[in-house]
């Protein structure tokens, strides 16, 4: 089993699109039942092709590359557990106290700090979403703390679903929580459909964020063109099949997209990665958007 990966930068004008090898399957994992639709969501201008990117045949490292240097997948763990300590809390909302956890691996990397957003609330999502939970814990694999927490209105925040705008707003006060929670510290923002409409947006404009991870666009019903004026680092991760973010909506959406950026595909994936969290995981560890410094140390 391969996924896909299509690479962009801003001295490269054409696509790269690469395969790498991945762990075995989690075939476990339970696909969560709801769809995580954004509410009042815009619709977005008509796909258009990719341009120059070319499939040829693997070279000897195994991969998929149109000429441009790629790289291989890293190794990260495919289990389901790192050692960690974890926080229940309530932080301030704007609208009410917004219930959270924050997981600190052992040992932390020090400088960078991980905010995952859930799907949408309406229709089920929270922050123990499997795709959510395994998002978090892939950072953790990196010896990131990750903060997770609740929109208003879902599970024990308090205040009403607001259809993204008051939700930018508790995007806000989670990263003002990281911020003061780890001074000087560079921020990766991620989130998971509903999740990454909302919190990409806001992470694009907030200098506390570094970095951006989106992970099943639901780009058939979103507009995400403040994509285009977003310079950070930005990885996105999707599957083939998933039934709210196409391929050819998908792919229009990072080509329109400022760089750096990088696209997974994880082939057989619907929405929910339901049997390929293992893979999710695996592609967040190897493609991390910022570099990474080789020690981590403990950190009370």
């Amino acid at each position: 089993m391969s996924f896909a990966v299509f690479r962009g930068h801003p001295s490269v004008n054409s696509a790269l699109l690469l395969a790498a090898t991945v762990p075995p399957l989690d075939r476990n994992a339970q696909q969560e039942c709801a769809p995580h639709l954004p509410a009042n969501a815009h619709t977005r201008p008509p796909a258009s092709d990719l341009g120059g990117g070319k499939f040829h045949p693997a070279n000897a490292s195994g991969f998929w590359h149109n000429g441009l240097e790629g790289r291989k997948a890293g190794s990260i763990p495919s289990g389901n557990r790192v050692k960690r300590t974890v926080q229940s809390l309530f932080l301030p909302g704007p609208a009410g106290q917004l219930e959270a956890l924050l997981e600190r691996p052992q040992p932390t990397r020090k400088k960078l700090a991980g905010l995952v957003c859930h799907p949408h609330p309406l229709y089920g999502g929270t922050l123990h979403n499997k795709v959510v939970h395994h998002t978090a814990l892939a950072l953790q694999h990196l010896g990131l703390p990750v903060l997770r927490f609740n929109f208003r209105g879902a599970g024990l925040s308090q205040g009403n679903h607001d259809h993204g705008r008051g939700e930018a707003d508790d995007v806000r006060a989670a990263l003002a929580y990281l911020q003061e929670k780890f001074p000087r510290t560079d921020i990766v923002l991620a989130g998971f459909s509903f999740g990454a409409w909302v919190g990409l947006r806001v992470g694009c404009s907030e200098p506390r964020v570094s970095a951006l991870i989106g992970v099943g666009l639901p780009a058939d019903s979103s507009d995400l063109s403040y994509l285009t004026q977003c310079r950070k680092p930005k990885l996105f991760v999707q599957g083939t099949r998933d039934q709210f973010g196409s391929r050819p909506n998908v792919e229009a959406a990072v080509e329109q997209a400022a760089g750096p950026k990088e696209l997974i595909w994880v082939e057989g994936a619907d929405h929910f990665f339901a049997g390929h969290l293992d893979q999710l995981r695996q592609a967040i560890g190897s493609h991390f958007p910022l570099p990474l410094t080789p020690a981590a140390e403990p950190q009370e």
